[in-house]
């Protein structure tokens, strides 16, 4: 109590260090025990988020928390099925959610009642409105029933230039690089997945290239083939 008086943005840090970090990273193991695809769909998403070199600003665990939602909030489609289904879908809800306007809540809790869910999405509409006229709303609210009113995972970063460039992104990799690739024949699909993990040139002023020959590690095999074959639901990409 004291130091959170006297030292509020250090009691702030300790709370997220110590307790919500914590917290949140159990719940999320638990999750992976019921959807075993969900941690390869975590490391193939981080992975494209390092590849467009935005992991700085964008934390593991709220690129956590997106797949989970993947996951928990199927809807009317099926649970992804394979760690290439649900990273379509990852990219999809970067590309069309209206980040700018609406929070996004992440159920990862186990047995809670619809009730609750709405009750809840009622009073964080109402808090987000809230901080919007005082302007102070995230870039990117994400959050959990646990801590629907306090998004601290996403205070601070992204900021608004980075959620722009992600979305921007996302739709460029969905909708030029995915869709058309993702011709369906008896459910099968080829991804040139060595595209969708390059950066395009086109958006920076400066292009440094590097000797490969001096830099570690560079005889190591890249981690995915320029085309790779994979089963994914039809339902994924509507």
């Amino acid at each position: 109590t004291v130091l959170r008086e006297r030292l509020p943005y250090a009691a702030a840090v300790v709370e997220q260090r110590f307790t919500h970090l914590p917290s949140l990273h159990a719940k999320l193991h638990s999750l992976s025990h019921r959807y075993p695809f969900y941690p390869l769909a975590c490391r193939l998403c981080k992975r494209w988020v390092h590849a467009q070199m935005m992991s700085e600003e964008i934390s593991n665990e709220v690129i956590d928390l997106l797949v989970a939602n993947v996951f928990t909030a199927a809807g009317s489609m099926s649970t992804p099925r394979s760690p290439h289904a649900a990273f379509v879908r990852f990219i999809k809800l970067l590309a069309t959610f209206p980040w700018r306007s609406q929070p996004l809540l992440v159920n990862i809790l186990e047995e809670e009642e619809i009730q609750l869910d709405r009750s809840t999405m009622r009073l964080l509409e109402e808090h987000y409105r809230h901080l919007q006229s005082l302007g102070t709303a995230p870039a990117m609210y994400v959050v959990t029933q646990e801590h629907w009113d306090n998004p601290w995972l996403t205070r601070g970063k992204p900021n608004a230039v980075t959620v722009e460039r992600l979305i921007a992104t996302a739709r460029h990799c969905l909708e030029v690089e995915m869709l058309p690739a993702l011709a369906l024949t008896q459910g099968q699909c080829f991804v040139n997945w060595r595209s969708v993990f390059n950066v395009p040139s086109q958006q920076w002023d400066l292009l440094i290239k590097v000797n490969p020959a001096v830099v570690p590690f560079s005889n190591v095999p890249r981690a995915f083939e320029s085309r790779v074959e994979f089963s994914v639901e039809t339902d994924s990409l509507k």
